[in-house]
């Protein structure tokens, strides 16, 4: 008997945490635009009439499925036009007006800079994933360099070997929160070992082992 309830859980976890994710995406992307999605489907409802009655859920779930739908043709239309020269130009100029909105051209400068640098046109986020020295000496964390610390926090003259890197150690069992510190790049030993395996590893509180993680080079 524990041994089927044990099979029966390895096999329905990883879909319910999926549905999980899903659902928690789903409501984080459409929740904002919820509310002008229901407003939609009423106006529509006066002439294409149908019965909502004990179904709500299940309209709500509709209107997030479309709300989703919507965004995802939006930002495609969006790509498409902001290789125009004149949609570029327009672009532009409303960042440049939310810039000088007191308050919200903080969040928003902040909310762009992090956007514009993580889906700009690169191969990979990550320069290298390492073990670092962290939290205390003898201690290790798995970590991700995305590449140098600012120049304005580089030693002048230092060595390639003694030029800080920006590494970020994410925490067990969540991966999204974590540690940014700069470290010398001597003081890390390079993983051969791709970013998924390094996510299962760290999601599974060390469960998971990467193939990869045993092999270290400098």
């Amino acid at each position: 008997m524990k041994k089927y309830f044990f099979t029966g859980l390895i096999v329905l976890l990883p879909v319910t945490i999926t549905m999980a994710v899903f659902l928690f995406l789903l409501d984080v992307l459409t929740t904002p635009f919820l509310g002008y999605m229901e407003m939609f489907l009423e106006f529509i409802n006066q002439f294409l009439p149908f019965e909502v009655g004990d179904h709500k859920q299940l309209f709500i779930f509709l209107s997030k499925i479309l709300v989703l739908a919507t965004l995802f043709v939006i930002v495609l239309l969006l790509g498409f036009m902001g290789q125009k020269l004149f949609f570029h130009w327009i672009v532009k100029k409303i960042n440049h007006l939310f810039l000088r909105i007191p308050l919200f051209k903080t969040i928003f400068k902040v909310i762009h800079d992090i956007v514009t640098a993580v889906f700009a046109d690169r191969q990979k986020f990550f320069e290298k994933i390492v073990i670092a020295p962290f939290p205390f000496d003898g201690a290790k964390m798995v970590g991700l360099v995305p590449g140098d610390a600012p120049e304005s926090a580089q030693v002048p003259g230092a060595s390639p070997e003694k030029r800080l890197k920006t590494c970020f150690l994410p925490t067990a069992p969540h991966p999204f929160s974590g540690f940014l510190l700069l470290l010398e790049d001597s003081l890390l030993e390079n993983l051969d070992v791709n970013l998924e395996e390094v996510l299962k590893f760290i999601i599974s509180c060390g469960i998971y082992q990467p193939p990869g993680l045993s092999g270290r080079d400098k």
